[in-house]
Parts: structure tokens; C-alpha cells; sequence
């Protein structure tokens, strides 16, 4: 598996192959290729006028095609997107905005892949060797692969597997330092990409924790003002734990003293008034104030298991935050 055809800012990748016979050969290949279309592929450094700073910049001596990613003026480490722009044979550019945090090494395009890469030499998770010159080459071995002319930059691909690939073909030609590499960029690839799944699964967790905190608000405080709202969803999401005892799955963990509250009202047949916080803060605030004391008052002893006490525990801690934040609103 030879990759012929490629350079990169700085780094030309002449005469890479799996096997260990015709290296020689294949970096007289890359320069009899690179002397005779050198006019055709060229690579494109920072963009002066517009303030963008290349990052990276690759040209593909068979197809003419060329791409750079750029960090623009107002680039933000901690929401980081690209530019990168594509230059073919005719010199026609096209360019993109990529969001590297939406980007998925298992499907994603050339242009993404790139963009990706890149952030990971500039946050330092990676060298320029070990992340985008280890792209750029999956790429062209992708390619000879396919036996495409063509370098497309439109093409999503599974990029984990095209790496896996090139890892176990350096390990079956004997190439053990070569293997070492290229287990390192998957490694590198596919911790990345289970922090940020594990992130998109735990922001799915708490988007749906607020939404039962939402709920349960409802259930004691449908005319109360939006002030008293937020300081119960604020000290709902830093206890993890509401006044109603139900839990971010929406299953309820035990009887808490507000829905003992609720329970009295219905019992006195109030069935047309299950408001608990009222309508001011100050109603909100006796009502938490309240709570709280039978919390801490029991009228009797009850035996509990393990499970139900730490959830008292908790929805103690709830009162006394969501009290915190409504006397700041007084």
C-alpha cells in the first residue's frame, strides 16, 4: 500500500508504504511527480487581508487540489471552529466553517477530519506528526484504496477504521515503530471521541433532570412569579434533588414534605388549589420555611431504609438552598 502524492506545509509525505521493499523507488516517484506539477499544486499560507492564520495546509500532486485550515481573528479555544478553504486544479477556492465539537471521527468528511485534527495539534492533545500529517496520510490510503484520481473532500468516511486498517498492515509488514504510531492516533481518536460522547450523554441526562425539576415545580408552584421559579431549578440543579422528591429519571425516591402538603390539601378537599409556594416570594419563602421544620420536626419515629434517609438528606439541602436564593430576592 503505497501513499505517493502527498505534501503538507513543511512536512512532505514522500514515499510512505507499508511494505518495506520499493521505498526508494516511491520517493523517486513523488519527486518525478512533484517536478512536473509543482505549478499545478501549490500550498496556501496565512490569508494576510482577511487576519486568518493557517494552521495546516496540504496540496495533492495527482489531483491539483490543495486545503488549508485557518484559525480566524475572532477564534475561540474554548468553542472552537475552523476555516478551512479547498483550491482545485483551476485555483476555484471554496471554504467552510467547521464546528470541530460536532465533528465524528467514525463519519465525517476530509474537510472536518482535517479541521478536527488540527484542533488536536493546537490544544496540544497531539504534534502536527501525530494528528494531521497521520490524517492527511489515512487520506491518501483511502484513496489508493479506492483507486480514485480524485482527491474528494465531500466523502464521509468511518476514520477510526481506515486508521485500524493502516495500523494492522504496518504490523503485518513488520514495520513495529510504524504500528506504534498509528495505534497512538486511534487511540488518540477514539479517547476524544468518548469524552465527547460520554459529554453529549451527560448534558442528555441534564437536560432531562431540569426537565422533571421543571415538573415538579409545576405540582407546587403553577402561580408563583419566575423569580421564585429560577431559585428553585438553580438549587435543584446544584443539590441534584427538588422539593418533590422526584429524581432525574422522574421516578420519586421518597414522601417529601411538600408533597406531604399537597397530600393534606387534597385530603381537606381542596382538590381546586394544590398551590403550595403561592404567588410571592414571601409565600414561597414560608412555604419552604415550613417544610423544612416538619422535615426536621417529625411527629413521630418512622423507620427508614438507607435509601430514603440520604434522600432526606438531600431534600433538606434543597430547602436550604432554594430558602438561600429567595431571601436574595427580597
Amino acid at each position: 500500500m503505497d501513499i505517493n502524492g502527498i505534501c503538507t506545509a513543511g512536512y512532505p509525505a514522500a514515499g510512505h508504504e507499508t511494505r518495506k521493499t520499493g521505498r526508494n523507488a516511491a520517493g523517486m516517484n513523488f519527486a518525478k511527480q512533484a517536478a512536473a506539477a509543482q505549478a499545478e499544486a501549490a500550498l496556501h499560507g496565512a490569508d494576510a487581508a482577511s487576519g486568518d492564520i493557517a494552521v495546516f495546509s496540504s496540496a495533492d500532486i495527482a489531483s491539483g487540489s490543495s486545503v488549508s485550515v485557518y484559525k480566524t481573528p475572532d477564534f475561540d479555544p474554548q468553542n472552537p471552529v475552523y476555516k478551512v478553504k479547498i483550491w482545485d486544479r483551476a485555483g476555484k477556492v471554496t471554504e467552510q466553517m467547521v464546528d470541530v465539537s460536532k465533528v465524528d471521527p467514525q463519519n465525517c468528511d476530509t474537510i472536518e477530519m482535517y479541521a478536527y485534527t488540527a484542533n488536536m495539534k493546537e490544544s496540544g492533545k497531539g504534534s502536527f506528526e501525530n494528528t494531521v500529517l497521520k490524517a492527511a496520510v489515512a487520506k491518501a490510503v483511502k484513496d489508493a484504496e479506492d483507486r480514485s484520481a480524485a482527491w474528494s473532500f465531500s466523502k464521509k468516511l468511518d476514520w477510526t477504521k481506515i486508521v485500524s486498517d493502516v495500523m494492522q498492515s504496518e504490523y503485518r509488514y513488520g514495520d513495529l515503530k510504524g504500528y506504534m504510531e498509528w495505534k497512538k492516533f486511534l487511540g488518540l481518536l477514539e479517547t476524544v471521541e468518548g469524552k465527547e460522547t460520554e459529554k453529549a450523554e451527560k448534558k442528555v441526562v441534564q437536560d432531562k433532570a431540569a426537565e422533571y425539576d421543571e415538573q415538579a415545580f409545576d405540582l407546587v408552584g403553577p402561580n408563583a412569579p419566575q423569580d421564585v421559579r429560577d431559585a428553585w431549578m438553580e438549587a435543584a440543579k446544584k443539590v441534584n434533588a427538588n422539593g418533590m422528591g422526584i429524581c432525574g429519571n422522574g421516578m420519586m425516591t421518597h414522601i417529601s414534605q411538600m408533597m406531604v402538603q399537597r397530600c393534606n390539601k387534597i385530603l381537606r378537599g381542596e382538590t381546586e388549589n394544590l398551590d403550595i409556594l403561592g404567588n410571592t416570594v414571601e409565600s414561597a419563602i414560608l412555604a419552604a420555611k415550613q417544610a423544612l421544620y416538619n422535615l426536621e420536626h417529625p411527629t413521630a419515629y418512622t423507620p427508614r431504609s438507607i435509601e430514603v434517609q440520604q434522600a432526606r438528606i438531600r431534600e433538606r439541602e434543597f430547602y436550604n438552598v432554594f430558602l438561600e436564593k429567595l431571601e436574595q430576592l427580597r
